[in-house]
């Protein structure tokens, strides 16, 4: 019989250590059915075959998780540089005036949700984007440049939901005078919908010295 990967090749070996039954070993974590059947591939004796297999047993269960734990960490790695660019582009979209690539960036129903720096707030995809084309494509708005620092992304257990929080300068003018926002701390929360990263909340605030 094959194993098909090491891992399973492992948990084989380490069954004929134990010829007790391997579901009264820390082995028996792993499922039994996999290695079914199987036969020694080697024909060795006594305790040096004990001994040898072992060393085997625990070679190749330690690549076999260490390949899944290099795989997971490569996976999380993606999914940052992914959230990380949904996140900047939400602000960077207004350069070019790119509407496609903010609605891109954004939760499409009401869950969607900003706290503004003032008292005001925005509540659903539907007034978010009555604002956007009113005030943002309007022609006496233009975006100047922006800066997204100390960015903090943290990825949730199930991988679906993220939230992170940063300091953002964002530059741009209402008929050549200054709108610019400088050192707005700006959090917000991402949902993986149908594959894709998108914005539900954001909430931007500017500390208050304290008397």
């Amino acid at each position: 019989m094959k194993l098909k990967n090491p891992r399973n090749a492992g948990v084989f070996l380490c069954s004929k250590i134990f010829p007790f039954g391997i579901n009264r070993n820390p082995i028996s974590l792993i499922p039994v059915e996999l290695i079914s059947g199987a036969e020694l591939p080697f024909d060795m004796g006594g305790h040096m075959k004990r001994f040898v297999t072992a060393i085997l047993c625990i070679t190749l269960i330690v690549i076999g998780f260490g390949g899944d734990v290099e795989s997971d960490n490569v996976t999380h790695k993606g999914e940052l540089m992914i959230i990380e660019e949904t996140i900047k582009n939400s602000i960077g979209w207004a350069l070019d005036k790119d509407l496609d690539l903010l609605y891109s960036c954004l939760a499409h129903d009401d869950s969607f949700f900003i706290f503004n720096p003032d008292p005001s707030s925005i509540i659903g995809f539907k007034e978010f984007s009555e604002m956007a084309e009113t005030v943002f494509m309007n022609e006496a708005f233009k975006a100047t440049g922006y800066e997204v620092k100390d960015l903090r992304i943290n990825l949730s257990r199930s991988g679906e939901v993220a939230w992170y929080s940063c300091f953002l300068d964002d530059y741009g003018e209402w008929n050549g005078e200054s709108t610019s926002w400088i050192n707005c701390r700006w959090t917000g929360v991402l949902e993986k919908r149908d594959g894709n990263w998108v914005i539900t909340q954001m909430h931007f605030s500017f500390p208050r010295e304290r008397g």
